[in-house]
């Protein structure tokens, strides 16, 4: 195919996303056809350049991915046939030095590539990599001026030859960072040899990041060696350890922590955090609920009884109505039945609306059946969204809040024809323009079709700006048949920048007086 294109046709454009891809299947054949067939600007009998001719854009990341895939040989070629031209040079010496590939390290380094200052080999790329030989002739060499993180990289990595040799010779990294990372990434072994060489006791995140991962072994051991208290693990450990289930380190937390006066294991943490989501559960159990795990919440169930009958009144698990809220827009139908019977933080509408915008009828049902909070328009609007024609029609027939025009309009943008029809024969609410703005934006011409022989909202300029954005160019021609909607300056950009070439052209063609789109005015820094 591409040897029939270059002889078929003048000036085609090689572009740097075709030579990527050759390098990175290691395909040199191609490569070399492409530099063969690659001419440069010719001068016409008048002395004007012209264009007619084959261009290769070289560069990219062409050497970057050729050794990434394990082609060493391509990216010699490069070098050695287009080493001058711009490319992703840092991603390049990076995949080298990472990948361990010290004979064509020390090969571009003998042809010239520190001569013209680009990007250098580090230390510490060579302990990501776990490579020692690597890293030490870059250490014999003088490259040692990048290497502040290679003691932290070596034990993320958990690489101890590596943690053990930059130790001796080269001891300039963190040596409490390097704790917390080997924590994080659960290599016991690392811990265990730098908290034998009393090294990283200032360690402050690792017994935490290693309880929130389910990594109780070394956790324990952390806690063992004396790291305790708030600095090391807090509510916040808690949270997270039962949001993800692990229920042997909510055990362990409980055991360890719980009765500590200052550990305030099961407090809300929504009122101490500046980083919680609204969406985020803030109790032990309201993350459990969520996640669907029903054996912690007896468990913590268990330990509430417990510490009542002990006569604590505060420092106990709690939960907010985010749990059953959380657990019923989860589909976890059998943990919200427990919450009912057990809990008594209850719900909000935010419980059906959650579980009708997933699909998630029978928890729908329940829910409607056996709690008195309801729902809002909402529920209908996203299930109508998502496709879910079956919770839209129980809603229609079971309850009495309704929807909105989101309904339609979300249907229609998310391809769901058979929603969007119930929807026009069955409901009053109807749609907006948005409903076609969405459906072109998606390229989804049948229901834009339909949206145009069956509705009268029509549509704005948005719904042709978007669908050349999307390069949907049967949606653009159906839309300037019906002389619908126009376009902005905005379509021939978007089109341009996401190099829809056809498009762009056609737009000029029609369109070249588009005006330029109403934006409003940001206020992004007060004086």
């Amino acid at each position: 195919m591409i040897r029939w294109l270059f002889a078929h046709f003048s000036g085609c454009v090689v572009a740097v996303q075709a030579v990527e891809a050759a390098a990175a299947g290691g395909d040199l054949r191609i490569l070399e056809y492409f530099l063969d067939n690659e001419s440069a600007l010719q001068e016409t009998q008048e002395g004007t350049e012209t264009n007619d001719c084959n261009q290769v854009q070289w560069g990219g990341s062409d050497m970057a991915v050729a050794v990434e895939e394990g082609h060493a040989d391509v990216a010699r070629w490069l070098f050695d046939h287009k080493g001058d031209v711009e490319r992703a040079w840092g991603r390049f010496m990076v995949a080298v030095v990472r990948g361990g590939d010290l004979e064509l390290l020390q090969w571009v380094l003998h042809r010239g590539y520190a001569a013209h200052q680009l990007a250098p080999p580090t230390m510490d790329d060579a302990a990501w990599g776990g490579h020692l030989d690597m890293l030490q002739w870059l250490y014999h060499h003088g490259y040692v001026h990048h290497a502040s993180f290679a003691l932290e990289y070596a034990a993320r990595n958990g690489y101890l030859e590596i943690v053990e040799w930059l130790v001796r010779y080269h001891p300039v990294g963190n040596a409490s960072r390097a704790l917390d990372a080997a924590a994080r990434e659960n290599r016991l072994h690392v811990v265990r040899w730098l908290l034998e060489h009393n090294l990283g006791r200032g360690a402050k995140s690792g017994m935490h990041q290693a309880a929130i991962r389910g990594y109780l072994e070394v956790a324990r051991y952390l806690h063992e060696q004396g790291f305790n208290g708030l600095a090391s693990v807090s509510c916040g450990t808690m949270l997270r350890a039962a949001g993800r289930g692990f229920l042997d380190v909510v055990k362990w937390l409980n055991d360890s922590f719980a009765c500590e006066p200052l550990s305030y294991l099961y407090r809300d943490l929504r009122p101490y955090s500046l980083t919680l989501l609204a969406d985020e559960p803030s109790t032990a159990i309201d993350a459990a609920a969520k996640g669907g795990h029903l054996e912690i919440l007896e468990y913590l169930q268990q330990v509430d009884e417990r510490m009542a009958n002990e006569g604590f009144k505060e420092g106990r698990p709690t939960d907010t109505h985010d749990a059953m809220d959380g657990a019923a827009a989860g589909n976890h139908l059998e943990v919200v039945k427990w919450l009912n019977a057990h809990r008594s933080g209850g719900c909000t509408t935010a419980a059906m609306d959650g579980a009708a915008i997933n699909g998630h009828l029978q928890m729908v049902q329940w829910l409607h059946e056996h709690r008195v909070e309801g729902c809002t328009a909402a529920a209908m609007d996203g299930a109508a969204r998502n496709g879910h024609l079956d919770v839209v029609k129980w809603l229609h027939e079971h309850r009495s809040e309704g929807c909105t025009t989101a309904a339609m309009d979300g249907a229609a943008g998310s391809g769901a024809f058979d929603v969007l029809q119930w929807l026009h024969l069955n409901r009053t609410e109807g749609c907006s323009t948005e409903a076609m703005n969405n459906a072109a934006c998606a390229g989804l011409l049948k229901i834009v079709q339909w949206l145009h022989h069956n509705r009268r909202e029509g549509c704005t300029t948005k719904a042709m700006d978007a669908a050349a954005s999307g390069g949907h160019f049967e949606v653009l021609l159906f839309l300037r048949s019906q002389r619908m909607g126009g376009c902005t300056s905005d379509a021939a950009f978007e089109a341009q920048r996401k190099k829809h070439e056809h498009i762009l052209a056609w737009l000029n063609e029609h369109y070249p007086d588009a005006p330029a789109p109403q934006r409003r005015v940001r206020i992004r820094h007060l004086a």
